[in-house]
């Protein structure tokens, strides 16, 4: 399965400033917190390359660390029809 966009990747880079939101080195990968699988995608098609479900990490520790930042189901059920509803306003002209 393909990364996160640049976009998401640029965005989760700046809130972070930067630096790994385990240790505080400089960020090397984007982890997903609920993994990018095909059923992932299936369920969560909003959520899962979203900047909700982004985490910078330094190397290491996204090789030793990535299960402290796992998410739910229903969390990421909740992100999703958050999601939903914002473009459902926006495309209503809200």
């Amino acid at each position: 399965m393909k990364g996160f966009p640049k976009e998401v990747r640029e965005e989760v880079c700046k809130a972070q400033r930067g630096f790994c939101m385990l240790c505080l080195n400089k960020i090397d990968d984007y982890h997903h917190k609920l993994s990018n699988t095909v059923v992932a995608h299936k369920l969560f098609p909003l959520f899962v390359n979203s900047p909700f479900n982004c985490v910078g990490l330094c190397r290491e520790c996204h090789q030793q660390h990535p299960s402290q930042l796992r998410i739910s189901i229903p969390t990421a059920a909740m992100y999703e029809h958050w999601l939903a509803e914002r473009i459902k306003g926006e495309s209503d002209g809200i």
